[in-house]
């Protein structure tokens, strides 16, 4: 028998509401979620829709907890933004400028602060460097401006997934250790790989093409002047652990891969002509441990919301190293341009 799941009554669709329901909101509990996340291309086997998806669950699961936790407060689920920048550019994938994903989701954090709402939480589920950057970006600015509680949490909680500081939270989810592959898979990067194939298998197994078994571990060729300064970074953290600013070689890396795949896929840069359209170790992928994937950042986005709520996290904490490095925030490239003319006034006025 099928059981059809019963939503909270305080979990609404924004765009179902008239305006004489949205005036009857109390606005100071009330939160909006919105998933904000790409179109692209995730390897042979599963739908371009891949990141979008993943970002619509943590929404819809995140804001279902909470409603079902804080009765006396509404949740609003805003329509998806399909946005994301620094995608493969491959036929599928839908690329938006960096500075354009941060404005529209900027200007939709205004009018969400604007009509009176003061909790606004994005999830996400791209790794593009510069699609992180943007939507962290664009919340601190929002919550510092107008003091309100602008956050986008999954993107931190994926990262720990991803990178394996969450391996004993999964082992201790699934009942037992990892195996060696499962591990492998786990911590070998990310993009169609062990992650997301698993998670399509735990939540829509009908839009995995069989033929993921037979995809072994593949990684895009990462860049090498990038990949270089990133293992130099990485010597010198270890050598002082307590620089925070060089522990960003895992951000030097993931430029390094994401400009060698942009190569790759353009030219076939690294791989002799050949294209890479995943990253990771796909065959490796199950059910059990796309429920793990599933459920995991779901209670870390949660948690971070919690905390948010109730005033033992200012928001402008919830951020990742995506937030960290200079070279990939929105709208650098103009003042690096901007400063570099105005030295060169100020070059030309001494030669004077």
């Amino acid at each position: 028998m099928h059981h059809e799941i019963v939503e909270p009554y305080n979990l609404r669709n924004a765009d179902e509401l008239s305006y004489a329901d949205l005036e009857r909101l109390d606005r100071d509990r009330t939160v909006c979620f919105c998933a904000v996340s790409a179109l692209e291309v995730h390897g042979p086997h599963l739908p371009i829709g891949a990141d979008l998806h993943q970002a619509c669950w943590m929404a819809d699961e995140t804001g279902r907890r909470f409603a079902e936790r804080h009765p006396d407060w509404t949740v609003l689920r805003y329509p998806p933004l399909a946005l994301g920048t620094d995608e493969l550019p491959l036929a599928g994938s839908i690329n938006t400028p960096a500075a354009a994903v941060y404005r529209v989701v900027r200007a939709f954090g205004e009018q969400l602060v604007r009509a009176g709402f003061r909790h606004i939480v994005l999830t996400n589920a791209h790794g593009g460097p510069r699609h992180a950057a943007a939507l962290e970006a664009a919340s601190i600015r929002i919550s510092k401006k107008h003091g309100v509680a602008m956050i986008a949490p999954s993107i931190r909680a994926l990262h720990r997934m991803v990178s394996g500081q969450a391996l004993e939270q999964v082992e201790e989810f699934i009942g037992r250790p990892l195996s060696e592959a499962e591990r492998q898979g786990a911590t070998s990067g990310e993009h169609a790989g062990t992650w997301e194939t698993a998670w399509y298998l735990a939540k829509r197994p009908e839009l995995v093409a069989p033929e993921f078994k037979s995809l072994e571990a593949d990684e895009p060729p990462r860049w090498r002047p990038l990949a270089r300064l990133g293992e130099w970074l990485e010597r010198r953290s270890r050598a002082k652990p307590e620089s925070q600013g060089l522990a960003l070689h895992e951000v030097m890396a993931s430029l390094a891969g994401a400009i060698g795949w942009m190569l790759n896929a353009r030219f076939g840069y690294g791989r002799g002509g050949a294209r890479t359209t995943y990253k990771g170790w796909p065959a490796v992928a199950s059910r059990e441990l796309g429920e793990a994937y599933a459920e995991l950042p779901v209670r870390m986005c949660l948690e971070d919301l919690e905390a948010v709520v109730e005033g033992r996290l200012d928001p402008t904490e919830i951020k990742s190293i995506a937030s960290d490095p200079l070279l990939i925030q929105p709208g650098v490239l103009r003042w690096i341009l901007i400063g570099a003319g105005a030295l060169a006034l100020v070059l030309v006025w001494l030669a004077l």
